[in-house]
């Protein structure tokens, strides 16, 4: 029987610089993101990292909408970060809506539980992103956007990713795999790794785990 997670946890980017950025530093900045939900009326921007948890088989497809760049981290990673799965949710979810509207003593209670909600689809039904099989880093409370314009959003979301002050340190044991577009990107990205402040055994060892999207696209 074929699997449908992964012993590791995928993050996408669109450019290479940000991956060789991830790298040389060892560490992930989380940003804020923006959540709808649709059923609810309502708009949140969260400060979170996010990942999928799908078969590297499954992959290819999933970079033509995140970026052809990326990093995989162990599990053992994600839960010494307190990196957890969404719970996923539709407009007939009833358990989750009867949680979702239940009245809270304290209003951060309510807030606390948002970021680990994401509704099956995107608003327009373009994207399905139960397929995602996602997990987040979350971190601090959601900032309530629901009254506020899509300019005064984006207003809003420069000036808090402006201001984050965390991280998340990765360990080099933590790295599973590299990913870069092609065989191009591997050459510069293997120069860049070159200058970096790893031992020649950590570099050879971390060029053992690179692989291109193209290749996936053609071996898995």
């Amino acid at each position: 029987m074929s699997k449908i997670s992964s012993t590791t946890l995928f993050h996408f980017m669109q450019k290479k610089e940000w991956l060789v950025k991830t790298l040389k530093e060892m560490k992930m900045a989380p940003r804020y993101v923006l959540e709808d939900y649709p059923s609810f009326k309502e708009k949140y921007l969260i400060l979170m990292k996010c990942f999928c948890d799908i078969p590297l088989s499954n992959i290819a497809s999933h970079t033509n909408t995140y970026g052809k760049y990326g990093i995989g981290l162990s599990k053992k990673f994600a839960h010494k970060n307190y990196i957890s799965p969404v719970q996923y949710f539709h407009k007939a979810s009833h358990p989750v809506f009867a949680l979702m509207t239940v009245t809270f003593e304290h209003t951060d209670d309510f807030i606390n539980l948002i970021p680990f909600f994401k509704y099956m689809h995107s608003s327009d039904n373009s994207v399905y992103y139960y397929e995602e099989r996602e997990w987040r880093y979350v971190h601090g409370k959601p900032v309530d956007v629901t009254k506020k314009t899509e300019i005064e959003i984006e207003e809003i979301k420069k000036e808090l990713n402006n201001e984050i002050d965390t991280e998340i340190d990765i360990n080099f044991e933590d790295i599973e795999y590299l990913f870069v577009e092609n065989k191009k990107d591997l050459l510069e990205f293997i120069a860049e790794i070159e200058k970096m402040n790893f031992s020649r055994i950590e570099k050879n060892i971390i060029f053992s785990k690179i692989i291109t999207i193209e290749q996936i696209k053609v071996d898995f």
